[in-house]
């Protein structure tokens, strides 16, 4: 059996890399203050309360960017998410 597919998504600098990271137990994704650096859906299996899945980094989510590079991005995520048995959703509670 497959393991589970989660989709870590959201806008851009919520902190998405550093999750994606944690779980992954392994500094996979490049974590900077500056927008737009992960583009690409990075992958990599990660493990929680004994829980094993693939995890999916995506670049951040901007809906109204019209920017070529911004709608590959967000291109990248919706693949994420359609292929995900799981998405979580992060936000920054600070800008909400």
């Amino acid at each position: 059996m497959s393991k589970p597919i989660v989709a870590i998504v959201g806008r851009p600098n919520v902190g998405k890399s550093t999750l994606f990271n944690i779980f992954a137990n392994s500094r996979i994704s490049i974590v900077e203050d500056t927008p737009g650096v992960t583009r690409d859906r990075l992958y990599a299996e990660g493990d929680w309360l004994d829980n094993q899945f693939m995890m999916v980094d995506t670049g951040g989510i901007e809906i109204m960017n019209s920017d070529a590079i911004a709608v590959s991005i967000r291109q990248q995520a919706e693949i994420a998410i359609k292929e995900a048995d799981v998405i979580l959703f992060v936000c920054d509670a600070r800008r909400c």
